[in-house]
């Protein structure tokens, strides 16, 4: 009789290890969010230029009708920068379009099927050029530009199995003027112009 070797047993840290490598999808979001991050910057320094097309309310709110259709369980995103802003505007009703178009949406969840749908859509995706802009999936650590009692004065919507949650318009523009950029400027008072904000912000920029 012949004996056949047992097979070696796999260490905890090699198996870890091997799923990181053959499963993405169990890798730490940050680490993940990071990736992509990195997929889109070399995508930058090759010379494909994103496009900037985003710039109605209602393709904001077509984007997270999309997201929650796909959803097979409950799941959340925060939704910051300007296509926050946008989203504010589609539920006042109002459909005017951003004085300097976007590039992306800047959605932040920890939910894996959400996580999923936006790599779908980074720099360079097929979303990309079906819609002319793209999702940069941010990590939680963007909220901290935002003023620290932002959820008191936030506003959630339920799409379907998708909950949303958006800081006000004020908030939003915090990070906005504190960054000075001419675009978020721009943005800052369509804000005013539509008549999305009256606050203190409003007076910043007049």
């Amino acid at each position: 009789m012949v004996r056949r070797p047992r097979p070696r047993k796999r260490s905890n840290a090699n198996v870890t290890l091997w799923t990181l490598s053959r499963f993405p999808c169990c890798r730490p979001m940050e680490e993940r969010t990071q990736n992509a991050r990195s997929s889109e910057s070399q995508m930058l320094l090759a010379g494909d230029m994103p496009r900037r097309e985003l710039q109605y309310p209602h393709q904001v709110e077509s984007w997270l009708e999309d997201v929650a259709s796909g959803l097979s369980r409950e799941a959340s995103l925060i939704l910051i920068g300007s296509g926050a802003l946008l989203w504010h505007a589609c539920q006042a009703g109002k459909d005017c379009p951003l004085p300097e178009a976007s590039m992306d949406v800047d959605p932040i969840s920890n939910d894996e099927e959400v996580i999923e749908m936006c790599y779908d859509a980074i720099i360079g995706s097929e979303f990309e050029i079906e819609h002319g802009w793209h999702v940069n999936i941010m990590p939680k650590r963007a909220l901290d530009h935002l003023p620290d009692d932002w959820e008191g004065r936030s506003s959630t919507k339920e799409y379907g199995l998708l909950r949303v949650v958006v800081p006000s318009v004020d908030d939003l523009l915090v990070p906005k003027l504190a960054r000075g950029e001419p675009r978020d400027f721009a943005h800052a008072k369509w804000a005013v112009e539509t008549g999305l904000t009256h606050g203190d912000q409003a007076n910043r920029i007049q």
